[in-house]
């Protein structure tokens, strides 16, 4: 009898309506349910990566003591090789102090003559900063090698300046230049140990008191692609 089913279903129908009406908690679950899986439904969703939480920053005395690290000669000693090849902390200081003092002789300027200070002369605190700052490790040794760079290179300049009129006109005396020589090599070494260390201990301070500033953010680029969008071609009708 398919008018008597018919009958049935759309009397059930009703019912259900008039339920739905009495009670409208019951239709707001029943809406959430229907909702729901067209939510769910087409391309299955993608995972997203987990969010790095940021690393929580220490006190500034923490991070001060934190950055202090125990000498250890021999290993520094064995790993000083490596941080010549793969590293700029030696080439770069000593590149630059040459060339603040070829800069120097060849167009004396006030900006030649503060470059000459700062790279040069006695002590060289400009490249032995700079080369205990980009050190990994070592500092105090790449610092000791910038000191031992600047006394060679001031050296040379001295050298060359013997006999040359001063501002006041009288020639620089032999004398004068070896007192100087004296002092490049005995005070820009021993300065490049302590500026050098002081320098690595300044990058390690930064580090701890800002454990987020060298942390890489990964984001996702290469999203995922359909399925369906690889196989169809590029000018298809979207149907």
């Amino acid at each position: 009898m398919p008018r008597a089913k018919r009958t049935d279903r759309a009397e059930a129908r009703r019912r259900h309506r008039a339920a739905l009406a009495a009670d409208p908690d019951l239709q707001d679950d029943v809406e959430s349910e229907d909702d729901e899986p067209a939510a769910t439904s087409g391309a299955a969703r993608r995972v997203a990566p987990p969010a790095t939480r940021p690393l929580e920053r220490p006190s500034l005395v923490n991070a001060f003591r934190s950055a202090f690290r125990p000498v250890d000669f021999k290993g520094d000693l064995r790993a000083l090789p490596s941080i010549a090849r793969h590293s700029k902390a030696i080439w770069l200081p000593v590149l630059l102090t040459v060339g603040a003092a070829i800069f120097y002789v060849t167009s004396p300027s006030t900006i030649s003559f503060i470059l000459f200070n700062y790279f040069a002369y006695v002590p060289p605190v400009a490249s032995i900063f700079l080369a205990g700052f980009l050190a990994p490790r070592a500092s105090y040794m790449t610092g000791f090698i910038a000191g031992l760079a600047g006394a060679a290179v001031f050296s040379a300049v001295a050298l060359m300046s013997v006999g040359q009129p001063l501002p006041s006109g009288e020639p620089l005396a032999p004398s004068s230049v070896t007192s100087d020589l004296m002092l490049a090599w005995t005070v820009s070494p021993i300065s490049g140990v302590f500026f050098g260390a002081a320098a690595g201990w300044y990058k390690r301070f930064l580090t701890a008191a800002n454990p987020n500033r060298n942390r890489s953010q990964q984001r996702p680029t290469d999203r995922p692609r359909r399925k369906g969008s690889e196989q169809r071609p590029l000018l298809a009708r979207k149907r």
